[in-house]
């Protein structure tokens, strides 16, 4: 978007198949830029037990506050059997999707 609301350096990494460990760093390019309040989604997508399988986290989104950058990350807990083939950010103002970028997992 023209906004300069960016998302840089998503990184995940699975963590001995039950856990997804991920690092997401969202910037304002633009200078004064008001503080942006908006929600932060990963949505996982992959195979469960050999069958398509999409999970969002947290269902609801969660709370993202950036003035010029802002750096945050965490810890899932995978189903069972569930693979992970990729990772989605979005950055979501209200509902709408401001900046995304997938990464696809080996």
């Amino acid at each position: 978007s023209g906004d300069g609301l960016a998302i840089r350096g998503l990184q995940a990494e699975v963590l001995g198949g039950m856990q997804l460990r991920w690092q997401v760093l969202v910037i304002q390019a633009a200078r004064n830029a008001p503080d942006f309040n908006g929600k932060l989604e990963l949505v996982l997508t992959g195979t469960q037990d050999g069958k398509a399988w999409t999970q969002t986290q947290p269902p609801q989104g969660q709370p993202l506050q950036v003035k010029q950058y802002r750096r945050i990350e965490g810890v899932l807990n995978l189903p069972a059997n569930a693979v992970v083939k990729t990772v989605t950010a979005r950055v979501l103002d209200g509902t709408t999707v401001r900046t995304t970028q997938t990464m696809v997992l080996d």
